[in-house]
């Protein structure tokens, strides 16, 4: 799915935002408890049916992606020394 939509940006000559790959370490870093977390939650939420656990996966991968963007936009609002410490000096 990625290499699909990294394929099309680079035939359409399309820039991806710098925050936003500035961002790639840390979602990368963090992303496992979050996911772990989020899993549980939706699993014990998301009723028995045929495709809970489609849309249990889909929906981690949202909230995660979602939820890790948001934390890297507050911390490096915040606190961009401790960001700059946390992901090794790589944004």
């Amino acid at each position: 799915f990625m290499f699909t939509i990294s394929l099309l940006l680079v035939e359409k000559k399309k820039q991806i935002p710098l925050d936003l790959t500035n961002s790639v370490f840390f979602i990368y870093a963090i992303h496992f408890p979050i996911i772990a977390g989020i899993s549980r939650i939706l699993l014990k939420l998301l009723n028995d049916g045929e495709y809970k656990y489609l849309i249990g996966y889909i929906l981690s991968i949202l909230l995660t992606i979602s939820i890790s963007l948001l934390m890297y936009k507050v911390i490096q609002k915040l606190f961009p020394r401790f960001l700059k410490v946390i992901t090794g000096d790589r944004v």
